[in-house]
């Protein structure tokens, strides 16, 4: 059996990530080139990060943090960004790809200064591809986010709501203060109707 082997990096550049091929199985969200494209585009900010899972030359899987869309409540407070996507590689899961970059983003300290929101869709979920219902595949993310200190909260979140295998997962870094806390958690029950 041939082990595999893999690196990460990241923070990740736009540079470096124009030098990579992207493994085509990076398809979950979009086409694994169009993807890539976004990547770029997110690692060009001044506050979203990328980190990446390389080996040979090739993006095998990714964690991408943005700053929340600006349509969503999660973008009033400045200190807020979000996990918006983890892929891997169907050819690499259960090589602990996740886990290696979960570890590396919270290693680097950035999230430290920031309210890290994970909306964790059913509908994005590769239940096909895994194998797993719904309830399993919500395990798996809560045992892969939870060492790196994300917490389920819950909230009114209309697109969490709409579905009883979503969750609403976020860090609290170090460095923010009880006031930006306190900000934060006004945030997860609004009353707002969206429809």
């Amino acid at each position: 059996m041939i082990e595999k082997t893999f690196l990460v990096e990241g923070p990740v550049t736009s540079e470096r990530l124009s030098e990579l091929d992207i493994d085509p199985d990076i398809k979950n969200f979009r086409p694994a080139h169009i993807q890539k494209k976004a990547l770029t585009q997110i690692a060009s900010g001044e506050i979203e990060k990328v980190f990446i899972a390389v080996s040979q030359e090739k993006i095998i899987g990714y964690v991408a943090f943005h700053l929340p869309h600006e349509m969503t409540r999660w973008s009033k407070l400045p200190f807020i960004i979000e996990l918006g996507a983890i892929e891997i590689s169907p050819n690499w899961r259960y090589c602990g790809v996740a886990k290696a970059l979960m570890i590396a983003a919270a290693a680097h300290g950035f999230m430290e200064n920031h309210v890290v929101t994970s909306l964790e869709y059913a509908w994005h979920w590769d239940l096909k591809g895994t194998g797993l219902d719904m309830f399993s595949y919500q395990n798996v993310l809560y045992r892969l986010f939870s060492p790196v200190g994300f917490e389920v909260f819950c909230t009114d979140d209309p697109d969490i709501i709409e579905h009883p295998a979503n969750i609403f997962m976020a860090r609290i870094g170090k460095n923010i203060t009880e006031e930006k806390k306190e900000q934060f958690m006004d945030l997860l029950f609004t009353g707002e109707k969206w429809f």
